[in-house]
Parts: C-alpha cells; structure tokens; sequence
C-alpha cells in the first residue's frame, strides 16, 4: 500500500472517529434526533416510584415493559399520559412533562385496592357520627338514641335512649366520655364504657344554652347560661366561673372575649393575645385538638384558628363549616361548602386542594394524609392524591351517603348513609 492511500485511510479514520466521538458525547448529553421534525433534539426522563412495588407502568398507552420503581429513559421533550397498574388496585393515571435533559420523578404513589362492597355495620337512620379522638371507637346518632362501637372490629359496645333527641355529640380529649346534647337544651355527660349518665343542667338554676369540654380536666365540662359560667365536674357540685365581660368561649384556662371590633386572649388574667380584624357578629367556636381552636364569622365569611402552644392566630380568610386534623395535627382540612383548604399549622400557611361547583358534603384524610376522601351531594365518593387534586380520582358510586371518616390503623372507611353506617376496606 502506497503511502498516498495510507494518508487517505487514516484521513478517513480520523474524521469517521472524530464524527463518531461527537455522536457519542451527544448521545451521552442527552441528545437524539427527532424524525418526526428532522432535528437533534435534548431527551428527559421519567422516574416512577409506587406503594406497593412492582405495578406495570404504561407510557401513552403503551405497556412500557417496566415496573416500579423504575425510570423511563430517552422521552423527548412532551407531555405524556401515565398509567400504573397492578392486581388487585386501582389503576393510577396521570399527565407528566418531560423537559430537556430533565428528569421528571413521580413518587409517593400510593394505590388504592380494590374494595369489596362496603358491608352494613350498623343499620338505622343515623343523622350523625364522630370517632373518638384516639380513632378506636365510633358514635352515630339519629333521633334520641346513640350507638357506640369499636372501629376495629365493628363490634357494638353498647346503645342509649335520651328523653329528648340528641342535637349534637363531642368525645372528650381523653375518649373515654361523651357530651350529648339534646335539642331541649340539655347536656348530658355520658361514659360509654359503664353506660353512665350525669345531667349537666342539674344544680343550675338558669338554663345552659351550650357547654365544651375543659382542656384542663378531662371529666370537667364548661357549661354557659345567660348571665353566668360554671365548671361542671361530674362528681362535684357545679363550680360559678367569674366571666369577663363579653365572653366567647374557655376551657378554664384561656377565656375569649370579643368587644365586637376585636378577639381578645387571657390567661391568668392578663391579655396574652389580641386580634383586632374581629367584626361585631358572632362567632362559632369549636375544639379542633387539645392545641387547637376554631372560630369563624359568618356575616364577614372569615375563620380563625387559635394555637395554643404558640399562641397565635392563624387568619383564614374564608367561612369555615369543618376542620379535621391530621395524624400529627400538624396540618388541617379546612372546608366549606365548595371548597377545601390545607392549612400548616406551624407555618401558617395556607393551600387550596379543591374547589368545586357541587355542594361539598364530607371530606377527610386518607393513607397518613397523601389521599383526600370527599363525598359530594351528587353521592359520589373520591379518593384524591394531596399533591395531585386535579390529574388523578378514583370515583365509587355510593348511593345516598353524606359523611366519611377513614381509619388508617384498621385500613376501612365508615360511611353513614341512609340505611346505616357502613364499613369499606382500602
């Protein structure tokens, strides 16, 4: 060989290596070349990750021969429908964007399981139900009579007749006592252990027109009557509280008052806190935890929600109709009729999940607070991913329920509808 066409041949290798070593590092880079549009295009990726694992992942339809927790390489920039499945749950459905040499992570997908049809624990035509605060146990009400039962097993530990119907039910902080109300204004404080029942208006000569429970007793109830305040233990006398002037509300340690232009805090005696933006309405007060409490305005639609480790007030500028907690109270379901809000009680920040056009009936968490359960005045229940309210439901057809509440230790829903409470698995 002459040295004219080794010259050639290494010219050749030179620019075919050159070439290939560009083609290389861009392929490393991310790069590919799009047929459809005729250029060299960035590539991302998508980053599945599912409770439980090993769920069949499907990319525009396509099964994607992958299961999670696995990454989807080389997408070229685009929005793409997901789906994950598996036996035996729920499939899992949504839309991710794939950016240039991005990886977009979808994680913390939990699936729900398919349930068998929810069976009748307790039948009769409830109005209400309210679980304990330590979740263990359940009571619903309708007319005069409330039944008691274990969530675990849905066992009935026992059932009660009022001479008057019951208006209202609220579990002490500790769950071992109920405060009933009746709709003649009387309250009675009945432990559903031992069957037993203290009339609250005895040894009271005004009527008591409401009453809460004490944060600092247990077994101590505030009741209020028009000119006076009196703290009821059930094995004592009732106890007069002094009330200052234009008394909200107290748990015998903190009194709320309200001047009408604002909510005043005191403890001891001395005003340990002040919020001036308060209109001349009134207000409803509710325990939300032992640290928390709710108020809200209906004439201004505004809420409020008092910390008391922190003593602070966390303004929520829209009617509140229901707070429910999470596990660590460290968040909170704030909802109305058409809307239903995260707040961060430590932060104080405020998030809207959901906003809708139909009248909302119940709502509630669900799997350690990364699901949302609502019904619906259409009788629909869904099962929302928190962090992803508008791109994936699970939608159940139940007919005629108006309330759920979800037990994550026993992995089952109660919903009250109108034959009974029933219990789901999830």
């Amino acid at each position: 060989m002459s040295l004219s066409h080794r010259r050639l041949y290494f010219a050749i290798f030179l620019m075919l290596f050159v070439a290939l070593s560009f083609f290389i590092v861009a392929y490393a880079m991310g790069w590919r070349y799009n047929f459809k549009n005729s250029s060299l295009v960035r590539v991302g990726a998508i980053y599945l990750d599912s409770t439980p694992a090993d769920a069949h992942i499907y990319l525009d339809g396509v099964l994607a021969k992958k299961t999670t927790p696995d990454t989807i390489n080389n997408l070229q920039p685009n929005i793409y429908s997901l789906e994950i499945t598996k036996e035996g749950y729920l499939s899992w459905k949504t839309n991710a964007v794939v950016a240039y040499s991005a990886l977009t992570r979808l994680q913390n997908i939990f699936l729900v399981k398919v349930s068998d049809p929810p069976n009748l624990a307790v039948s009769g035509n409830f109005i209400d139900m309210s679980s304990s605060p330590n979740k263990e146990m359940l009571g619903l009400f309708g007319k005069n009579e409330l039944t008691i039962l274990r969530i675990k097993d849905g066992s009935v530990i026992n059932t009660k007749i009022f001479p008057a119907d019951i208006s209202s039910i609220d579990w002490s902080f500790d769950s071992m006592a109920v405060l009933v109300t009746l709709t003649d204004n009387e309250f009675i404080y009945y432990t559903p252990i031992n069957s037993e029942i203290v009339n609250l208006n005895e040894g009271i000569s005004q009527p008591v027109e409401k009453a809460n429970w004490s944060r600092k007793n247990n077994h101590t109830v505030i009741a209020y009557t028009v000119s006076s305040v009196y703290s009821l233990n059930v094995s004592e006398a009732p106890v007069p509280i002094l009330p200052p002037v234009g008394l909200l509300y107290t748990d015998n340690q903190l009194f709320f008052t309200s001047d009408g232009e604002k909510i005043n805090v005191t403890k001891n005696g001395k005003l340990i806190n002040s919020l001036s933006s308060h209109s001349a309405s009134p207000l409803q007060i509710f325990n939300v935890t032992d640290n928390l409490i709710g108020l809200t305005d209906s004439a201004s639609k505004t809420g409020y929600i008092y910390n008391i480790k922190t003593n602070q007030f966390i303004v929520f500028a829209h009617p509140i109709k229901n707070i429910i907690p999470d596990q660590t109270a460290n968040a909170l379901l704030v909802t109305n009729d058409n809307e239903i809000w995260r707040m961060d009680t430590e932060q104080g920040s405020v998030e809207l999940l959901n906003r809708t056009a139909m009248p909302l009936m119940s709502a509630d968490w669900a799997l350690s607070g990364h699901y949302l359960s609502t019904i619906h005045s259409l009788n629909e229940l869904k099962v929302n991913e928190i962090d992803r309210i508008a791109q994936n439901t699970y939608s159940f057809d139940i007919p005629h329920c108006t309330k759920i509440l979800n037990f994550d230790a026993y992995t089952k829903s109660a919903l009250l509808c109108e034959t009974g409470m029933y219990f789901m698995r999830y």
